[in-house]
């Protein structure tokens, strides 16, 4: 069978005319010639795959052009706009350079106070707000006062009435030892009167004193920052009665200056303490 009836013959089945080229057709009619009568069937698909490939011979022709022209451009378009890549520069220098160390640490204030009630009342006010910075001196909570208010005003009653006991007393002193003189009172009588002037004195001394508690206990019905710092939260609102035993109002810690604390390993305080030796020893000589 010639090639030019093969042709015909798959063209006739599958509805098309093979492509004819001298190259194409020597190839393919020594290949259909070396096939024997008895392989029809391999004939027949052999020649349907000839007829295949050529059939999309042109497209993958067009593929490949296009593929082969998008990278040139692509190409061409990178050598002309991409700008040259930027590098860091940096001037070599010469320093010392100090070993160090990273630790996981905690930050510790100096000074920690605990503001606590001195008397017993309900807070009526309360002066801050909580995380706030507050300096020494501030007026933190307050007491009711009018208790205390009472209280002072008694004890300086009480201290009036035994100045005015003082002064009778002293006064009678007076009088009984101008008349002892006189044999017109007894000495009995007049170390008596001497015994009640000493005790009104003593009496004016602890009226004195408790004036002074009185006052005190009512200062203590406002409480003041005692530093400078950042005060909590308050465990006690306005209305709350509290007294001593109620424990911390609140909590100022300081700010500055602060700890750090760290737990540095055995080696790393081994290596500090041999490098303090050497520089010590550098030191001396």
């Amino acid at each position: 069978m010639s090639f030019r009836s093969a042709g015909q013959i798959l063209g006739a089945q599958s509805g098309h005319l093979l492509a004819r080229s001298p190259f194409k057709e020597a190839c393919w009619s020594s290949t259909i010639q070396r096939l024997e009568p008895r392989d029809a069937m391999r004939r027949r698909d052999f020649l349907r795959g000839l007829a295949m490939m050529d059939r999309s011979y042109p497209t993958l022709c067009a593929i490949s052009f296009a593929m082969v022209a998008l990278v040139a451009f692509v190409s061409r378009v990178e050598s002309q706009g991409a700008p040259p890549p930027s590098v860091t520069v940096a001037s070599v220098v010469s320093r010392q350079v100090t070993d160090t160390a990273t630790f996981i640490g905690r930050v510790v204030a100096v000074d920690k106070v605990d503001i606590v009630a001195r008397v017993s009342g309900f807070i009526e006010e309360r002066n801050f707000t909580e995380g706030q910075i507050v300096k020494k001196g501030d007026l933190l909570f307050r007491i009711e006062r009018e208790t205390y208010k009472a209280a002072v005003d008694q004890q300086a009653a009480n201290l009036a009435k035994a100045k005015s006991t003082e002064v009778n007393a002293s006064l009678q002193l007076k009088r009984n030892q101008e008349l002892v003189k006189s044999q017109a009172a007894t000495q009995a009588t007049v170390d008596q009167l001497l015994a009640a002037e000493q005790g009104a004195q003593a009496d004016i001394l602890q009226a004195q004193a408790l004036l002074e508690q009185a006052r005190i206990n009512l200062g203590y019905t406002e409480i003041l920052s005692p530093i400078d710092g950042k005060i909590g939260i308050a465990r006690f609102t306005v209305g709350n009665l509290v007294q001593p035993s109620s424990g911390p109002l609140a909590t100022i810690v300081s700010q500055d200056p602060i700890y750090v604390t760290f737990q540095p390993s055995e080696a790393d305080v081994i290596a500090y303490k041999r490098r303090l030796a050497s520089q010590v020893v550098r030191t001396r000589i």
